[in-house]
């Protein structure tokens, strides 16, 4: 009986997590000559998808999240958030080559979303958090999805400063209350620049 202990963590930071998965993977394919274990683990073992050759530098990450191993079946549910420019069929293509043995689906698909820098919002919600904070706002792409997803011409703006502890998706989630109170001053100076485009 073997037991692997991982450590929770979201599918765009996976260095922020430990993916029991893999770690169970590479001991098996240590003590067990398996020629499925090994295709999957050698896939799987980056998780910015070195072993798949799609690797992006950081821009990419690939996570085996679940993997189900019963009565001589497997399956395996895969989250792999990736740049916008890089296509979902090109990525599939290319996990089919390494999973030679198993069939690539694809029942789901999220693309990504990206909104120029120079975008009038953009600059509006820039604007408003430097004057809230007397910080300068730089703009970011995360593998994260959210509902600004939705709709045809959004983008995320998250409520967590940049000097605090990021607990999204972790265990005990929280968020300072003066995080929050100055999340609703800028968002509130958000709503007024966006009366002035």
């Amino acid at each position: 009986f073997i037991s692997i202990n991982g450590k929770a963590g979201h599918a765009s930071r996976p260095e922020h997590g430990e993916n029991a998965s893999i770690y169970l993977l590479r001991i098996l394919n240590d003590i067990v000559d398996d020629r499925y274990l090994k295709e999957i683990y050698d896939t799987f073992y980056d998780a910015y998808g070195k072993g798949a050759d799609i690797s992006d530098g950081d821009r990419l990450t690939l996570n085996l999240g679940i993997i189900n191993i019963a009565d001589g079946s497997t399956e395996m549910f895969i989250d792999c958030r990736y740049p916008y420019g890089t296509g979902s069929d090109y990525l599939s293509e290319k996990l089919k080559i390494k999973l030679k043995d198993f069939t690539v689906e694809l029942p789901y698909d999220d693309e990504p979303t990206y909104v120029e820098d120079s975008d009038p919002y953009v600059k509006a919600l820039k604007k408003a958090y430097e004057d809230v904070t007397h910080e300068e706002c730089t703009s970011m792409i995360s593998g994260g999805v959210s509902y600004s997803k939705v709709f045809k011409h959004s983008v995320a703006f998250g409520c967590v400063s940049a000097n605090s502890l990021m607990m999204a998706h972790q265990k005990d989630e929280t968020i300072l209350k003066s995080d929050l109170y100055q999340a609703l001053e800028i968002y509130y100076r958000s709503l007024i620049n966006f009366l002035e485009i």
